[in-house]
C-alpha cells in the first residue's frame, strides 16, 4: 500500500450540507478524493460531471475536499459529499498545492 493510502488523515470538517463526511466513512472502498476550490473556474466547470461520478447518494464514491466556507460551497448546490479543508491541512498532507487535483 502506498504512502498516500497508509497515512491518510481523517477529517471531520463540516460540509456545505452540515453533514460531517470523513475519510473513515470511505475505508475499504475505492473512492475518488477531489481537492477543489469554489473560486476555481475549472472546478466549477466540472460540477455536472462530478454529479455523475458521485454515484449513489447513499454510498457515494466521490469525496470533495473544498476550500472556502460552507455557504459558498452550499450555494453551488453540488449534490455530492463535501468536506471543508479551510486551513489546507488535508491538502498539505497529500501534497496538493493547486486545484482541481484528484486522487483515487
Amino acid at each position: 500500500m502506498g504512502k498516500l493510502c497508509s497515512q491518510r488523515p481523517t477529517t471531520r470538517s463540516r460540509g456545505p450540507s452540515d453533514a460531517e463526511p470523513s475519510l473513515e466513512d470511505y475505508r475499504g472502498r475505492s473512492v475518488q478524493l477531489l481537492f477543489w476550490a469554489p473560486t476555481c473556474s475549472f472546478c466549477v466547470e466540472m460540477v455536472g460531471d462530478l454529479r455523475l461520478l458521485a454515484g449513489d447518494p447513499e454510498r457515494p464514491n466521490l469525496l470533495v475536499l473544498a476550500t472556502g466556507d460552507a455557504e459558498t460551497n452550499r450555494l453551488l448546490e453540488l449534490g455530492f459529499p463535501v468536506a471543508l479543508d479551510t486551513n489546507g491541512a488535508v491538502a498539505a498532507h497529500y501534497g496538493v498545492r493547486r486545484t482541481p487535483i484528484a486522487i483515487l
